[in-house]
Parts: structure tokens; sequence; C-alpha cells
């Protein structure tokens, strides 16, 4: 850690996956976990490497080069990230397409998913389109109570290991 125990990229570096993973954490262990404690009520979903490399480009660098890094560190942590969460969970928000759209572009990252939760979430009829659940092999448990406006089941042929 730099002076005063804050952020530095030094000590990012030395931390694994599990431990951003853990760090990045909306909820942990029934309480809000760090993320959680940021962002309140007004949750986003994870950005896909494309997405983010979307965004980038209306970003202005001083080194042109520096925008080709950042999109490589990007999705090396995103992939790592991502590719090790066991869950995730998305509880009483509202979004829009874009944020479904972004939801289904990040979910076949997450090899390791076990439990997707998208519990009393405004608009998942329309969302549902843009969620790509087959390829979530691993997934367990997909918890989609409380979503009044959910007017039909995606397809859940794929998810083998659905309980």
């Amino acid at each position: 850690m730099g002076k005063g125990g804050g952020w530095t990229p030094l000590a990012a570096a030395d931390k694994d996956a599990y431990a951003l993973q853990r760090q990045a954490s909306y909820s942990n262990s029934g309480s809000t976990g760090t993320l959680g404690s940021v962002v309140g009520g007004s949750r986003r979903p994870p950005l896909s490497p494309a997405a983010f490399a979307k965004a980038l480009a209306s970003r202005r660098f001083t080194n042109g080069a520096d925008s080709a890094v950042v999109e490589e560190l990007y999705r090396k942590t995103a992939e790592a990230v991502l590719g090790n969460t066991p869950s995730l969970v998305f509880d009483k928000l509202s979004w829009g397409e874009e944020e479904w759209r972004q939801l289904g572009e990040a979910l076949p990252l997450c090899r390791k998913l076990t439990v997707l939760k998208l519990t009393e979430m405004e608009n998942l009829t329309d969302g549902a389109r843009w969620l790509n659940l087959s390829a979530l092999t691993a997934l367990k448990v997909l918890d989609l109570s409380g979503c009044g406006s959910l007017t039909a089941v995606p397809d859940l042929s794929a998810l083998t290991a659905l309980k």
C-alpha cells in the first residue's frame, strides 16, 4: 500500500483474481460489501471488454498509445475477475436496454458462475432477450423472484447443472 493506506498500482498488482473479486463484491456474507457501500441502489452490470473498448474510444488520452494499454489491462482484469466470479446478484434495479445488453455481453465471460440472482428487477421481460444464459454451463441457481414484469422464462435447456 502507498502512503496513508490508499490504492496504488503496485498494491493492486500484488492481488490475485480472487482477492480482486472479493474487494469488488457487492455483498459480503449478507451485508453490503465494498462495492455496495459505494454504489448503493444504482448498480450497473459489468462491462465486457468489447463494451469497455467502445466506451474508451470516446475518451481522450495525452498519449494515444495509452488507450491500447488501458484496453488490454481492462480485458485481462475482466476475464480474470468475471471468469472466477461464483455469483452475481442484482436486486431492485430499474435497468433499460443498455444495461441488459451489457449484462448479456458480460455473462459468457462468467465461466464459473453458479448463482445468478436477478430479483425484483424491472423490465426483465425486455431484458431477457439480451441474456445468453446457455453460456452459463456451471449455473446451479437462477433466481428471478419478484420480477413482476417477467411474462416468459428464457430457454433454460442448456443449463444442465441448474437445480
